[in-house]
């Protein structure tokens, strides 16, 4: 979520795909401070932060939620 790689793209079908970028360290950190499930810290995200890519967001945590 922080860098613009896809690692799907890379590396294959046995991970995720990622078109989630340019989220800081911080961003991150403060998201997931009281969430409790990955949900819950996706939504928190989307709605602390703006982020071009923030539309991918569920793709991304659909791998783990």
């Amino acid at each position: 979520m922080i860098d613009d790689e896809n690692q799907r793209q890379d590396y294959g079908g046995a991970f995720p795909i990622d078109n989630v970028s340019g989220y800081t360290l911080g961003q991150l950190e403060n998201a997931i401070d009281g969430a409790n499930t990955f949900l819950q810290w996706r939504l928190i995200l989307a709605n602390q932060t703006a982020n071009i890519t923030e539309l991918s967001l569920p793709q991304l945590f659909n791998n783990w939620e």
